[in-house]
Order: structure tokens, then sequence, then C-alpha cells
């Protein structure tokens, strides 16, 4: 299945100020206004976040670039986090 910008944007908000997406829907497992996502761990530090929608995981930065631009980046494309932070998902 291939989500939309829209199906995502009436289930995630994104604050460009924190870099965080949030729940507008609840569910069992999630409430509103709750950080979505979870932490994946490398061998010696966090290197970033995966969010589920629609019982697939997805790589938290490419769910921001589809929120923001309207389209996935390529499949083969690298979501770059210029500082360096792989949990900093400030859209600058």
């Amino acid at each position: 299945m291939k989500l939309t910008a829209e199906f995502v944007r009436e289930l995630l908000d994104y604050d460009q100020e924190t870099g965080w997406l949030t729940h507008k829907v609840g569910t069992p497992k999630n409430k509103v206004g709750e950080r979505a996502g979870s932490v994946v761990k490398g061998k010696k530090k966090a290197r970033g976040r995966i969010v589920s929608i629609a019982a697939y995981s997805y790589a938290e930065p490419r769910v921001i670039v589809l929120i923001v631009t309207g389209h996935w980046p390529h499949k083969c494309a690298i979501v770059k986090h210029l500082n360096g932070d792989g949990l900093d998902n400030r859209w600058e």
C-alpha cells in the first residue's frame, strides 16, 4: 500500500520547530497528541526513528518529507540530517 500525503496528514501532525510527529487520531495504543514512532537503536547510539502506519513501518524522516512536500522521496534517496543527529527531524 502506498500512502498518500493526504492520508498521512489526517493521521499525524508535524511540528517543524521540534521535528516531532504526533498522533491526530487516537487508537488503543496511541493517544491524540502523543509523539508518534519509536527510536531505532544502533550499536552505540540511537540511529533514528520509525513510524508505524497501516501495519507498515517507515523511517520518520521519509514520512516528514511526504508531509512537507506532498511526495515520497525517491526510494533510493537518502534523507540526510545536516547536523548529524539522526533524531533531529526539524525541517530546515
